[in-house]
């Protein structure tokens, strides 16, 4: 490897050695996809359920339980997800 392309680099590790480099922004994602992906998932089982039964249930109800869904499981996978690999 050239000279140029070690120096180029190792320029762009040590300026990325912020909280993208310590993996912070990729845990806040895949909290992210644990807490919202499943929420929805329960809501479209849901009310496929109910359309099935031929009950109707209100849009505003579904969105109530997919916040609950996603508040728990964000409450419940933060501390797991988000912890330091420092302490």
């Amino acid at each position: 490897m050239s000279q140029a392309l070690i120096y180029a680099r190792t320029t762009v590790q040590s300026s990325m050695s912020g909280w993208l480099l310590n993996g912070l922004a990729y845990r806040l994602a895949g909290l992210a996809f644990a807490t919202v992906l499943p929420a929805a998932f329960w809501v479209v089982v849901a009310a496929s359920i109910a359309n099935a039964v031929g009950v109707t249930i209100a849009a505003s109800a579904l969105v109530a339980v997919g916040a609950v869904i996603a508040l728990f499981l964000g409450s419940v996978c933060a501390p797991i997800i988000l912890k330091s690999e420092e302490i």
